[in-house]
C-alpha cells in the first residue's frame, strides 16, 4: 500500500457530513495506478457499542453488486461461446411466453434477451409502483421472505409477471441481475455464490467478499436515519435484513443485484481489474469484457434513463457511465461506476486510472450526495495532488 497522500477536500467533506448527523459511519478508499494512495475511516461500526469503522469491515453494498455481477456474466458468456442477442428463453423457458400490455391489449413476446437484461431495457421492475404489476413483485418479495425460494425459484415468479413494455423499448430499474444469476447457474451447472467465488472472487483476490455476514465482529450495522425540520437522527437497527434471505449465513436463494457483502479494499480489487483487466501481472478480464461493461447502450436515448446525476450520464451494463463532460462537477469520458441503496459509492476512472468506493451504511442513502457533493471534493483533491490534468 502506497503512501496516504492527503486529500484535504475529502476529509472535510466526510467531517461535515458527520457533523450534520447525515451519516455516522464511512469508509473510503481511493486509488492511482492500482495503487491505494488515499483511506479515510470516520464513524462507528457499532454505534450503541461506540467501535470504531476499519477498512476491513464488512458492508451490504446492495446494488453495487450489479456490475460484479454484470462482470461474472460476461466472463460466462466469454467461456461458454454465449451472444448477448440470444433469448432468455432458451436458458429459462418460463421466459418464453413473456407479455406486456399496449394500452388495454395484452401482448405476447419471447424477444426477450440477454442483452435486455444486462442493460435494464428487459420492462422487468423493482415493484416500486402501486400498480397491478408491481404488486405482484411485492408478492413475490413476500414469498422470497417467508419461503425458502431459490436462486432459481425466484427468476421463475419473475416470469409470471407482465413486463412494463416491450422488450428494449424502454428502461426502467429492475430485478434483472437475479435473472442473469439463474441463467449462470444453468449453464455452468453449479450455484451462482460458487461460480461467484471461482470466476470473480479467487482471481480478483477478494477474499473478503461473499453474500452474508461470515464474520459477525466485523460487522458494519446499518442506521436508520429520519430527518425533522432538516435535523438527522440517527438509530441503529440490530435486526436490518432489507432483501437478504439471511444475514448470517448463506441464503438459499442469492440475489444477483443485492446481496453482496463486501469491504472497501475487496471492492477496490473489482474497480481495480476494470481498468485494463490484470491482476498481479495476469490478465484475468479480457479486453472485449472491459469494452461492454463500460459501453454505453442507450445511444440516444438518454431520456429513458431517469436514474443518473446529470445529462452527461448514460447506462452501462450494471452502472453508470459519463458520454459527455459538460456539467458540474466534471469527471472524465469513460468513467463508470453504480451505487448502493445504503449510500455507498463505486467509481472506475479508466482514462487517468483512478478508482474510488466510498461505504456508507445509512437507510435512507442519501445517494444524490455522492453525485452533487462527493465527485467535486474528489476531483478537487486529484488536481490539487497533480494526480490528473485539469
Amino acid at each position: 500500500m502506497s503512501k496516504n497522500i492527503e486529500f484535504k477536500n475529502i476529509s472535510n467533506w466526510i467531517k461535515d457530513i458527520h457533523d450534520k448527523n447525515i451519516y455516522n459511519c464511512s469508509v473510503v478508499v481511493v486509488s492511482k495506478n492500482k495503487e491505494v494512495i488515499y483511506t479515510k475511516t470516520l464513524g462507528y461500526k457499532d454505534s450503541n457499542k461506540k467501535i470504531d469503522v476499519e477498512t476491513n469491515d464488512l458492508f451490504r453494498v446492495y446494488s453495487m453488486t450489479k456490475p460484479v455481477t454484470a462482470l461474472a456474466f460476461l466472463i460466462l458468456c466469454e467461456k461458454y461461446n454465449i451472444n448477448l442477442d440470444e433469448k432468455v428463453s432458451k436458458y429459462l423457458p418460463s421466459f418464453k411466453n413473456m407479455n406486456y400490455f399496449e394500452g388495454s391489449k395484452i401482448t405476447y413476446t419471447d424477444e426477450l434477451t440477454l442483452h435486455h437484461l444486462l442493460s435494464m431495457q428487459s420492462g422487468l421492475t423493482y415493484g416500486w409502483e402501486d400498480d397491478f404489476r408491481d404488486n405482484l413483485i411485492k408478492s413475490i418479495w413476500e414469498k422470497y421472505e417467508k419461503e425458502n425460494l431459490s436462486t432459481m425459484d425466484f427468476a421463475n415468479e419473475l416470469a409470471k409477471v407482465p413486463l412494463k413494455f416491450k422488450p428494449g423499448k424502454d428502461w426502467v430499474y429492475g430485478l434483472n441481475l437475479e435473472v442473469l444469476a439463474a441463467i449462470i447457474e444453468v449453464v455452468s451447472k453449479i450455484k451462482f455464490e460458487d461460480f461467484m467465488q471461482k470466476n470473480v472472487f479467487e482471481p480478483l483476490n477478494m477474499r473478503d467478499s461473499n453474500f452474508y455476514i461470515f464474520d459477525k465482529k466485523r460487522e458494519v450495522k446499518v442506521q436508520i436515519n429520519t430527518c425533522k425540520n432538516g435535523y438527522h437522527k440517527i438509530a441503529q437497527d440490530d435486526n436490518y435484513k432489507g432483501h437478504f434471505q439471511e444475514v448470517y449465513k448463506m441464503s438459499n436463494c442469492i440475489l444477483g443485484g443485492s446481496n453482496l457483502v463486501t469491504t472497501a479494499l475487496d471492492y477496490q480489487k473489482f474497480l481495480d481489474v476494470l481498468i485494463d483487466g490484470f491482476v498481479d501481472g495476469k490478465q484475468i478480464i479480457s479486453k472485449n469484457i472491459l469494452q461492454l461493461i463500460s459501453k454505453d447502450v442507450l445511444d440516444k436515448r438518454l431520456e429513458q434513463f431517469y436514474w443518473r446525476y446529470n445529462d452527461d450520464y448514460s447506462y452501462c451494463y450494471g452502472g453508470r457511465v459519463r458520454i459527455k463532460n459538460e456539467i458540474e462537477p466534471k469527471t472524465e469520458i469513460g468513467e463508470f461506476g453504480w451505487e448502493g441503496i445504503l449510500g455507498s459509492f463505486g467509481m472506475c476512472d479508466p482514462k487517468n486510472k483512478i478508482t474510488v468506493t466510498l461505504l456508507h451504511s445509512s437507510n435512507p442513502g442519501f445517494n444524490t450526495i455522492n453525485g452533487e457533493e462527493f465527485i467535486k471534493v474528489l476531483y478537487d483533491d486529484l488536481i490539487e495532488n497533480n494526480l490528473i490534468k485539469k
